[in-house]
């Protein structure tokens, strides 16, 4: 049986993401790895506004991942914005646009 070009669209799809995804993961062990080094000379003492940041640009990133490929835009004024994930994300984070 012979696999439709959406198949095989999916199924490079979900190699790429895996990929990705492992990439993310050596990338996360560094992080981690920063953290616990800055933390053992320094203490816990740090700008948290830019760690802040970058954890809210993460969530965000995943959230805008899972919406697009449910078919929502993850922006405040797009028609789908009420039901996605973006926005749940967005109001756990904070952020109260709509």
């Amino acid at each position: 049986m012979s696999k439709t070009r959406r198949q095989i669209g999916l199924i490079a799809y979900q190699k790429k993401m895996t990929k990705h995804e492992r990439s993310f993961d050596l990338l996360w062990v560094k992080m981690v790895k920063d953290t616990n080094d800055h933390i053992s000379k320094y203490g816990t003492y740090i700008d948290y506004n830019m760690v802040e940041s970058l954890v809210d640009s993460l969530a965000l990133s995943g959230s805008w991942l899972a919406d697009r490929l449910r078919g929502y835009m993850g922006t405040p004024h797009h028609h789908t914005y009420k039901n996605s994930l973006a926005k749940k994300i967005r109001t756990a984070l904070g952020y109260n646009l709509l």
